[in-house]
């Protein structure tokens, strides 16, 4: 009878068991990703999963997500979000479902489709969307500089750096880099660091077959700020360029500023492939949630582009890695996120002969680029108290650059050179009359950075107050070896001497900030007022620069009154005044800091013989360092006024500016007397030599020389007025139809700013001998230039197509461009003892000082002008299934130009691309 009922007991325990066994076997997990239209993770979204039997619902966490077990049995999905459609599908719960559901917009929310730049109301910002971006269907981050206010589009060149520049017309000369060198870029809150960049060749440069460019100096970026063509834009959700006055959180950002925020979140599959006539593009992406409040995103870019497609021994190649990962957790009061990210990428500027039409198959050029990028990013946020949020970033960068060059060098005559690095007496040696110098160029630029920022949030004096403080600092150092070559086989028939780059102290700059905007309601009317203070120096300095131990304060302010609300046709009308003004700091790079020094090496013997064993070339060599106590920063003044409007859907925007830089770093002469002898070889007997000639015994005699050598200076000036606007109409309901007018009138000066130092004539010499002066000019390279530009955009949504077309017209109405011409008479002159004595009428008489007087001074400008000129631009996008996207692009569709100008293009240029989720 026991056991009976222990088998009773066992037969029903096994029955349960089965039944929770095939119970469990009958469920699966049903995880679910909303998402909008251009793939961001939609928060708070409704989905309901619900049978003949059950019915749940559930809300989306911050990565547009949730998760649920349900059986196997039909399943309905409903997904509503405010703002968009309702979607409900069915699918067969007989697996585990991993489903990724896209919501579009409603109709009455398409006035969010911008295909265009937005601009931000209080500091000169546009904000370019991810649809704006892939609307433009860009090669490189270059071509979304377009759609700033002024800008027309430019096709894209990947043989030459992508520089950029805002709000000027051009460039003048290398001598205004600056003016890019002082443009910041951020990505994800880290700063991209360029300080330690010294990639550049040594000696003349390389001219590669038919090829009339250098090519070297067109690919260098050395003092001249972040290469564009290093940042792709598939992974990037949105960006804000800040023509205007940046926050006091960013520093050497004197120009302007470009904060770049990338994808993060859970995503599908995604590919994108583009092809244009100069180049080829592909991308693939996916973003993972690893856990319920983690996701991880990789991206993976490749890129080749030619300049010329007939030519395809000169090209660009770029390949970019990245993973991103977020995790967030909510405590009580207080929520948490981390992020960290690690980016890999590799470029190659490749240029070498063809072989079918040059004759020196031995020249060739190539500039690798390979950089490893980690950082981390914390943030705590609380909902009350008086701190709201603090962050701590974090971030490493190494790059691995290198240059090679191959270069034939063929000489005409027996060609000597020294040897020397440093300051003596030394024999040199003859060259080979034809052989290849081999450089290689190793960089290895180490960038570090640390910032902790902290919001407050406080009432005081019957205003609200919101306070931004933080610190900051910043490394940047190169571990390269620099230029590498056999002295005996040098780049040229001239003496040059590498420097190692390792031996050059790295820069660290400090800085520590402080920013509070105020809110003062007067009735209807409102007034935000901000004031910040950025303090910056630079530590690990040597103690005969005038930068030692020196705090910068970069002071800015801006207010803001909102006039009251009038209402047309119980329509209101919003509109805004606003003055900004502020001071920057743009601290020198590495290169800068510390030019190479200057090598000069008289010959005292010269002694050419048939035979090698007798030969001899004796130099006297002067190594000279540059003094740099005189290096400043440099500083920037801006000024702004702004208006801002909107209406029914309609918004206006306009701001005047002046910019004014009197500092700006660029190459300037020093000068060193020095003195020598020279030996007269006519006193050598060649019967009797047994080998090298001696000098004791031979007659000379002493010579004196100025040595001219560059130095870094601040003596750029970059003064910028204009007027920019952005004019924009409602999507009107009838059409799906938006207009966008933006435009600018831009006026740039630039000049030198200090008297330079010059020779005169050039290679006047005075019986064999350089002229024994040097002159002091009080003026030198003067440009202005100025342009008026509009773009008149027309996009339209054939909704039921699901169509996006877009027409631009852009038009340049004139540009000018004059050129003030250099001194032609000094104001001052020194002698060869070191003596300054004034130039006056009577020196031009003089038999040796009228050489210092190159012409008669002028104050007739040469003046250049461009008339109108225009071309139509057509984008279109199709798409398909909600899971493919056909885009094509034609930029100068039609174009008119009132002349016929060569610097201006008339042929058309065109492309298209495709992408897909999976």
């Amino acid at each position: 009878m026991l056991e009976n009922k222990w088998r009773i007991k066992l037969v029903f325990a096994l029955g349960c068991f089965g039944m929770f066994i095939q119970t469990a076997l009958a469920q699966n997990t049903i995880r679910i990703t909303v998402f909008s239209e251009n793939n961001s993770p939609l928060k708070g979204a409704l989905v309901v999963l619900q049978n003949t039997e059950n019915k749940v619902s559930l809300i989306t966490n911050h990565l547009g997500q949730v998760s649920h077990i349900w059986s196997k049995d039909s399943l309905s999905v409903t997904v509503r979000f405010l703002g968009f459609e309702t979607q409900k599908q069915t699918y067969k719960a007989d697996r585990n479902l991993d489903l990724f559901i896209s919501l579009q917009p409603k109709a009455f929310n398409l006035q969010n489709v911008v295909v265009t730049a937005q601009e931000r109301n209080n500091n000169s910002t546009s904000v370019i969307g991810e649809r704006a971006m892939r609307h433009l269907q860009p090669s490189s981050f270059r071509d979304l500089l377009e759609l700033l206010p002024g800008n027309v589009s430019v096709d894209p060149s990947f043989s030459v750096a992508n520089t950029i520049r805002l709000r000027e017309v051009g460039n003048a000369s290398d001598n205004y880099h600056i003016s890019s060198q002082s443009v910041g870029f951020v990505i994800d809150e880290l700063p991209v660091g360029t300080d330690a960049n010294m990639q550049q060749t040594v000696g003349p440069e390389l001219i590669i077959g038919n090829n009339a460019g250098y090519a070297d100096d067109s690919r260098n970026t050395v003092n001249r700020g972040v290469d564009m063509r290093r940042i792709p834009t598939d992974q990037i959700q949105s960006v804000e360029i800040v023509r205007g006055l940046p926050s006091v959180a960013y520093g050497n950002a004197s120009m302007g500023l470009v904060k770049i925020k990338r994808k993060v979140g859970a995503s599908p599959y995604t590919a994108r492939f583009k092809a244009d006539g100069f180049s080829k593009l592909l991308y693939a992406g996916k973003g993972f949630e690893l856990s319920g409040n983690t996701a991880l995103n990789f991206g993976l870019h490749y890129l080749k582009a030619v300049q010329n497609p007939v030519n395809t021994y000169e090209n660009y190649q770029r390949i970019k890695a990245t993973a991103i990962m977020e995790s967030s957790w909510d405590k009580p009061n207080v929520s948490y996120k981390i992020r960290s990210n690690i980016d890999v990428e590799w470029s190659i500027d490749d240029e070498r002969s063809d072989p079918d039409i040059d004759l020196k198959l031995i020249d060739k050029y190539r500039s690798m680029y390979r950089g490893l990028l980690l950082g981390f990013r914390g943030e705590a946020q609380w909902e009350n108290g008086f701190w709201r949020n603090a962050n701590i970033q974090l971030s490493v960068n190494q790059q691995f650059d290198k240059i090679i060059q191959d270069k034939l060098i063929q000489l005409d005559k027996p060609t000597a050179i020294p040897l020397s690095y440093r300051t003596g007496i030394f024999d040199g040696l003859y060259l080979q009359p034809r052989y290849v110098s081999h450089q290689t160029v190793e960089g290895k630029p180490f960038y570090a950075n640390a910032k902790i920022t902290s919001n407050a949030q406080t009432h005081w004096l019957g205003l609200d107050h919101e306070v931004l403080m933080g610190a900051e600092w910043n490394m940047s150092k190169n571990f390269g070896q620099g230029a590498i070559f056999d002295p005996l086989l040098p780049p040229s028939d001239s003496a040059y001497r590498p420097r190692n780059f390792n031996d050059i102290p790295a820069s660290h700059r400090l800085a520590a900030f402080v920013q509070n905007t105020s809110t003062l309601l007067l009735g209807n009317h409102r007034l935000e007022f901000q004031a910040g203070l950025r303090l910056e120096s630079m530590a690990n300095i040597g103690t005969g620069f005038k930068m030692r131990r020196k705090w910068y304060a970069a002071p800015r302010f801006s207010l803001q009154y909102h006039l009251p609300k009038f209402r047309l046709k119980n329509t209101p009308l919003v509109s805004s005044f606003g003055i900004s003004y502020g001071t920057f700091v743009q601290f020198p790079t590495l290169n800068q800091l510390y030019p190479s020094p200057a090598f000069y090496d008289f010959e005292r013997l010269n002694y050419y013989h048939n035979n090698p064993d007798f030969r001899r070339v004796n130099y006297h060599t002067f190594r000279i360092e540059p003094e740099m106590d005189h290096l400043n920063v440099a500083r920037n003044k801006k000024l702004e006024l702004q208006y801002n409007a909107s209406f029914d859907g309609y918004g206006f925007h306009a701001t005047w500016f002046d910019e004014d830089m009197q500092d700006g770093f660029r190459y300037g002469s020093q000068y060193q007397i020095v003195a020598f002898q020279r030996f007269d070889p006519s006193g050598i007997d060649d019967s009797i030599l047994q080998g090298p000639p001696q000098l004791e015994g031979l007659d000379s005699q002493e010579e004196k020389r100025h040595l001219l050598y560059g130095a870094t200076f601040n003596g750029s000036a970059v003064e910028k007025q204009g007027l920019e606007f952005v004019f924009h109409t409602k999507r009107y309901a009838q059409n799906n139809m938006r207009f966008t007018l933006s435009g600018a009138y831009l006026k740039t000066k630039y000049y030198n700013s200090l008297y330079s130092l010059r020779r005169g004539k050039r290679h006047r010499n005075i019986d064999g001998r350089p002229l024994p002066y040097i002159g002091i000019y009080p003026f030198t390279d003067g440009t202005y230039k100025e342009r008026f530009a509009t773009n008149l955009t027309t996009d339209v949504l054939v909704l039921p197509l699901d169509v996006l077309v877009s027409g631009s017209v852009q038009a340049v109405w004139w540009q000018n461009k004059s050129f003030r011409p250099d001194s032609q008479s000094p104001i001052a002159y020194i002698d060869i003892d070191g003596n300054t004595h004034p130039y006056t009428e009577a020196d031009k008489n003089d038999p040796l000082l009228q050489f210092l007087s190159t012409g008669r001074d002028s104050d007739v400008s040469f003046q250049e002008h461009l008339p109108f000129a225009m071309q139509m631009n057509l984008k279109l996008s199709k798409t398909f299934y909600k899971r493919l996207r056909v885009s094509l692009f034609v930029n100068r569709l039609f174009t008119y130009d009132s002349e016929n100008y060569n610097n201006r293009v008339d042929d058309p240029y065109f492309g298209m691309e495709m992408n897909i989720k999976l």
